[in-house]
């Protein structure tokens, strides 16, 4: 009985081995991968391979069942099956149509991609920021990027950009072209939310263009009571649109864009007293100095640990804490680096040639957030900008010509709660303006 099914396991595999192997044969290779292909100056081939669509993405050479049936068979069959089938896989947060694009590998030419567009039928061209690296084959390195604002009801839109400073232009498929999109519902300007007693007014919008790119604005209003509130909040926004679009750049023929603002206190808003802690000192530290302040406190629902000020210089943190500290090298310049140990240890280094401000925090949530504020002798604030935020820390600069002289200097540390706001505007009522490039004389 055993030897029976042995045969006919037997049996069954030698007749997936011959249908495979007559698929193999019969399928051309333009119908297993994408014929969007270029030729490179250099002699490489850049090659659209596929297009997919949603958050989970895969890329193989040829069905899957070829795929099992190879890994399932044995050595000396394993080469009659034809070439080795093989697969990449990449996740996204949000729906992307995603393109998997390769390069032909070439020894010492590693592919150095740079200016990367999407642009629509219609002219409307879309700068894409991040691109993933899922792996190679042993012929050719593949690059996806992420098309965060593409026109998603086009059925196609050309992709644009240089590897290894070559020009290149392809014409993408949309697979999830002619899909339902919701209807957004968009309010005539000026659009006015009321938030934690605060009213905040979406003023105006401008898109300006030139010759080479578009830019959008916008000017938000705060009032209390009927007062307008001059200096006090910050306005971080994002923008995006039924189809998925999120950027700060969205396509124009589009019936609505939805602003999404989060909203944060400036110096000379209103602040109580529980929200914030106040540093004094006398001196601003020298290069490759630094000044300790302790603030273990939960300041405005944000958990604070400690902050430092320090001057130009090499620095390493390990677990929030400085481990070393010296004076820049002749020829040192900024940099940045950070990371872990592989045993849990937080690793930080920087070199800076400004004054700056290190902030560790316990934690992080989305509707938090921390400021950092200088006050010089005569109570001025001295400007300081955030450069770097994770979890656990914030990191600001202060630029040389703002650094306060000698004096009575306190620093101020305030936990902040977000507050937010959606604005749905048609995009028809945005201001259109035309400039010339700036051109030096």
């Amino acid at each position: 009985m055993n030897n029976g099914l042995k045969g006919a396991g037997f049996a069954i595999f030698i007749l997936l081995f011959l249908l495979a192997a007559i698929l193999t044969a019969v399928l051309p290779e333009s119908s297993r991968k994408a014929e969007n292909a270029i030729a490179l100056p250099d002699g490489r081939l850049l090659r659209l391979e596929a297009v997919t669509f949603g958050t989970s993405h895969e890329y193989r050479t040829g069905p899957e069942w070829l795929e099992k049936l190879q890994k399932m068979s044995p050595g000396w069959l394993r080469d009659k099956l034809g070439p080795e089938v093989r697969s990449l896989r990449h996740s996204r947060r949000e729906e992307r149509v995603q393109p998997w694009i390769s390069v032909t590998l070439s020894p010492g030419i590693p592919p150095d991609w740079d200016y990367l567009h999407v642009v629509s039928d219609s002219g409307e061209t879309f700068a894409v920021g991040t691109r993933s690296y899922p792996g190679s084959f042993a012929d050719r390195r593949f690059m996806l990027p992420d098309l965060a604002v593409m026109p998603r009801r086009d059925a196609s839109c050309l992709f644009t950009g240089l590897v290894n400073r070559l020009p290149f232009a392809m014409r993408i498929e949309n697979p999830a072209a002619g899909r339902a999109f919701p209807e957004w519902k968009t309010e005539p300007m000026p659009i006015t939310k009321q938030v934690n007693g605060f009213d905040f007014e979406l003023a105006e919008a401008e898109l300006s263009r030139t010759a080479t790119r578009e830019h959008f604005s916008m000017r938000f209003r705060a009032h209390e009571n009927g007062s307008f509130l001059k200096d006090w909040f910050n306005y971080s926004w994002r923008l995006t649109d039924a189809t998925g679009n999120e950027g700060s750049m969205l396509p124009t023929n589009e019936p609505a864009w939805r602003v999404s603002v989060s909203i944060s206190r400036q110096f000379a808003a209103r602040w109580a007293t529980n929200e914030y802690r106040d540093f004094p000192f006398t001196n601003m530290p020298g290069p490759a100095e630094v000044l300790e302040f302790d603030v273990a406190a939960n300041l405005g629902g944000t958990s604070l640990e400690r902050v430092w000020i320090g001057g130009p210089g090499d620095y390493k943190f390990e677990n929030g804490l400085i481990t070393e500290k010296k004076l820049l090298s002749p020829d040192g310049g900024n940099a940045w680096t950070s990371g872990g140990n592989g045993t849990g240890d937080r690793l930080l280094s920087f070199s800076q040639q400004e004054y700056w401000i290190h902030l560790e925090r316990h934690g992080a949530d989305a509707d938090h957030t921390c400021a950092v504020f200088l006050i010089d002798a005569s109570g001025k604030e001295v400007p300081v900008h955030r450069v770097r935020s994770s979890s656990t820390y914030h990191h600001f600069r202060i630029r040389a010509g703002d650094v306060p002289p000698s004096g009575p200097i306190t620093l101020r540390v305030a936990g902040d709660r977000y507050l937010r706001a959606e604005f749905t505007l048609d995009p028809a009522q945005i201001k259109r303006v035309e400039r010339r490039p700036n051109i030096a004389r």
